[in-house]
């Protein structure tokens, strides 16, 4: 069955869509936590001052250097490729001879929604990687706009920051990622 791009997706067809975001950050925070070769990830994020506790809470991850470590466990898991094609997780060959994974060799940010569902990435290249893996001047990548993701209409650590906007009334807009979560560590929770 072909998937339509948009709002209107149907209700089966996202949740497909959502499954496969939510098993990628999961294959992502293993990677990270224990891989050998994401020590330079958790090195990066020890060096930018964030704890276990805060990886763990936002299910910060890691995506190796391999053009295709995403999709072989896919192909693994039973995902189809058209799903990680939809959700941006892979990219099509300019040749139209098959996929490549998206991130590679760089610490992952999980996207949510209100509702705490997986719906986009940010990756942020680790200092010293490849310059296969990483082109000039693309310290951060971020998922396109996908059937279930929206750039202008998301914010992130917005899923865990709503109660403490309502609380304090405001909402403190910070630059990246892991400045976002510095201040959620420091218990500054009104930050996306």
């Amino acid at each position: 069955m072909l998937f339509r791009s948009g709002r209107g997706l149907p209700v089966d067809q996202k949740a497909a869509l959502s499954k496969a975001l939510g098993w990628a950050a999961d294959r992502f925070a293993d990677c990270l936590e224990r891989a050998p070769d994401a020590k330079a990830a958790r090195d990066y994020l020890a060096g930018r001052g964030l704890t276990r506790d805060t990886i763990k809470r936002f299910q910060l991850g890691y995506a190796p250097a391999g053009w295709d470590w995403l999709m072989r466990q896919a192909s693994a898991a039973g995902i189809p490729v058209e799903h990680l094609a939809l959700t941006g997780l892979v990219v099509e060959r300019q040749d139209r001879s098959g996929h490549y994974d998206r991130f590679r060799d760089r610490v992952i940010f999980p996207i949510r929604d209100p509702l705490g569902r997986c719906v986009a990435f940010g990756g942020r290249v680790i200092p010293g990687a490849s310059a296969d893996n990483a082109p000039p001047g693309a310290k951060y990548i971020n998922s396109p706009e996908t059937p279930v993701f929206s750039k202008s209409s998301m914010l992130y650590g917005l899923d865990t920051a709503r109660e403490a906007m309502a609380r304090t009334h405001r909402a403190v807009v910070v630059e990246g990622y892991t400045d976002c979560l510095a201040c959620r560590q420091a218990g500054i929770d009104d930050v996306v």
